[in-house]
């Protein structure tokens, strides 16, 4: 049984998981209306769009016009924006504690969001300076799925530092804010129109940062169970670099290569399952939608997979598992493409939950707002520079024929699994290189490599015992005969 003051403090506690979950809410909710509005926003009146099954079934109905460069641009801009602040952010957050972080990080956010909508909701076709408000606005979410997610993971270190796996994998309820808004998001634009469907992101990252300013009314209240410490201003030297665990050098291009192919396999995916499966703008986004809210799923997993105690090993399963599954979704039109849904959500949010826990593990609490911040640089300039590629790729010009269009996706699905394996193969090199330098990723290797030794040991202290009880023996019956 708890005592009164223990269970004030769960509560507290809970309370700040719940307010640390969804300060992220209304980011990915926000991030995925373009997503969910894809064709909206690539098509003209003058562009063909079709399916296998009809002609007109996709067609747009305000129709911004800003093709698959510019929209694939779109999101590379926000991933240059973040790898330009990840590391500046990191610092800050460092500096000014958890508390404050979020809700200057959060209201950054919707300043950005209200921008983006401005620029969105203008007349069609999109001019270039209404491009531009949408770019600048949609570029805040630098700011919120770089240093909000760096706010998290510190927030996790320093108040649940016995249960990291399992409060980051509570962290990623706030993700659900993504498939909430790919199945509202269609809907409410063909009921209502576009502009509420748009302006209901800045409502949503409004609602972010009112549990931003919660989490720092409870950080306030209750300290936390590590301190922060950010009276010392402490500033990450090239000392505390070089104290880090190859490991984490290694994870850097792992992270980059791995997590780049599913944002941008999601802010494609709509409009491809249009045309590959003949859906509707809705039921394209609906689909979409699925592999983000199945992601609610990775608490109850990761309750398993902490008893495994294998958290490297389980990162790299996971490489294998999504490499297969995008396989499927491009190559084998014929598989159940809500099965592959289901377990590309699965796999996903299994990554995401692991691949923070591998940062909290490898990186030192007082620094991991920096360190998450040169990680998520290493991460940002691959998707940076994969949605320029994929804009190209996806490119229709004047084609028209929907074959060709689909030919296209292949050699873009193809690119995502040539960076997965890459991502893969920097997995496996990780395990192997934490294995030999102590395990810390791998704590049930860690502690069977040390059985092993404590037994070799027990044996080689029992072979001389042995031995000289039977010399003594022998000796104690020479001076019977003698």
């Amino acid at each position: 049984m708890y005592s009164e003051g223990q269970t004030m403090s769960a509560c507290w506690r809970y309370g700040m998981l719940f307010c640390n979950c969804f300060t992220v809410f209304g980011v990915y909710y926000f991030m995925e209306i373009p997503t969910a509005l894809q064709s909206e926003l690539t098509n003209s009146h003058n562009t063909y769009i079709g399916s296998k099954n009809t002609g007109n079934q996709t067609d747009c109905k305000v129709c911004l016009g800003l093709g698959e460069v510019r929209y694939n641009l779109l999101f590379s801009v926000t991933r240059w924006t973040s790898f330009g602040v990840c590391l500046p952010s990191g610092f800050v957050i460092d500096r000014l504690g958890n508390g404050r972080s979020a809700i200057f990080f959060s209201s950054l956010v919707l300043i950005g969001s209200v921008l983006f909508a401005v620029g969105a909701t203008s007349h069609p076709p999109v001019t270039t300076p209404m491009y531009i408000l949408m770019v600048t606005g949609y570029g805040s979410l630098a700011f919120g799925d770089a240093s909000l997610r760096f706010v998290q993971a510190r927030v996790v270190s320093h108040c649940f530092p016995e249960v990291t796996l399992i409060a980051m994998a509570f962290c990623t309820f706030g993700c659900v804010g993504q498939g909430i808004s790919l199945f509202t998001t269609p809907a409410i634009a063909t009921a209502i129109g576009l502009h509420p469907a748009v302006w209901l992101g800045p409502v949503s990252c409004g609602l972010g940062v009112l549990c931003a300013v919660g989490l720092a009314l409870l950080l306030h209240i209750h300290p936390p169970v590590v301190a922060e410490d950010n009276g010392n201003k402490k500033i990450l030297t090239m000392n505390v670099l070089r104290r880090l665990p190859v490991s984490y050098w290694v994870f850097l291009p792992s992270i980059g290569f791995t997590s780049v192919c599913w944002i941008v396999k999601q802010a494609n995916l709509p409009y491809y399952l249009e045309l590959r499966h003949g859906y509707s703008m809705r039921e394209a986004s609906r689909v979409t939608g699925i592999a983000p809210v199945i992601s609610l799923l990775c608490p109850l997993v990761c309750l398993i997979l902490n008893k495994v105690d294998c958290d490297g090993i389980i990162y790299t399963f996971f490489h294998i598992w999504m490499i297969s599954f995008f396989a499927l979704l491009g190559f084998c039109p014929s598989v159940n493409i809500i099965f592959i849904s289901l377990a590309d959500g699965i796999g996903m949010g299994m990554m995401t939950a692991l691949q923070w826990q591998v940062i909290v593990i490898l990186c030192p609490a007082l620094y991991l707002g920096t360190l998450s911040g040169v990680t998520f640089m290493a991460r940002n300039s691959i998707t940076a520079l994969t949605f320029i590629a994929a804009g190209y790729i996806l490119q229709r010009g004047h084609v028209t024929s929907v074959d060709e269009t689909l030919r296209h996706y292949q050699h873009f699905f193809l690119m995502i699994i040539v960076l997965m394996s890459t991502g893969a193969i920097f997995g496996v090199v990780m395990n192997i290189v934490d294995i030999r330098k102590g395990g810390a990723l791998n704590s049930r290797i860690r502690k069977w490599q040390q059985s092993n030794i404590e037994a070799i040991g027990l044996v080689s202290m029992e072979e001389p015992s042995k031995y000289c009880g039977n010399s003594d023996a022998k000796e104690s019956n020479d001076y019977s005969m003698n």
